[in-house]
Order: structure tokens, then sequence, then C-alpha cells
């Protein structure tokens, strides 16, 4: 139980490091787009909003791992009932 807990603490800490993230590229974006607008800097305005979308999918896919390992850990406590627990927390540490 301990392992997965601090595996989600640091995956709490990656989701709000990202959303901090997206919310400044958020911010940029405008200027970005305003300054792709000069010759010079034309691959400006992609290269913005590759790393906007790469922070939603960031997001989304620690959303996605967060569930896994909570839906694992709700698994393992329902058969906890049946199983000795040294069994539950030595498949939990695993």
């Amino acid at each position: 139980n301990l392992g997965i807990t601090i595996f989600v603490f640091l995956l709490t800490g990656m989701m709000l490091f990202s959303e901090i993230l997206f919310i400044i590229f958020a911010m940029f974006l405008p200027i970005s787009f305003l300054l792709s607008m000069i010759p010079s800097y034309e691959s400006m305005a992609k290269q913005a909003i590759v790393r906007v979308f790469n922070t939603i999918m960031t997001r989304a896919g620690i959303t996605l791992i967060v569930t896994v390992a909570f839906s694992i850990s709700s698994m393992f406590y329902n058969i906890s009932t049946d199983y000795p627990i040294f069994v539950v927390a030595f498949l939990q540490i695993v």
C-alpha cells in the first residue's frame, strides 16, 4: 500500500506540474501566433500548438495511469477477505 501511495503522490505532483505548464503555454499561445507572422519566426505557431497538445496528452496519460493504479489497489483490497494479509501485501508491492 505504501508503494502505491508514493506512486500516486508522484503522479499527482506530475499532474499539477503539467496543469501549470498548460496554463503557461496557453497564456503565451497568442504571443506565439503574433510572432509567427514575422517571416523568420514562421514555425513558432506550430511549435506552440505542439507543446500545448503534448501537455494535454501528458495529463490524459497520467490520469489513465492513476486510474489503473487505483483499480489495482481496489481489486487487491476486495480479494483481501479471502487471502491472508501477507499475500495481499506482497501483491500490492509487486
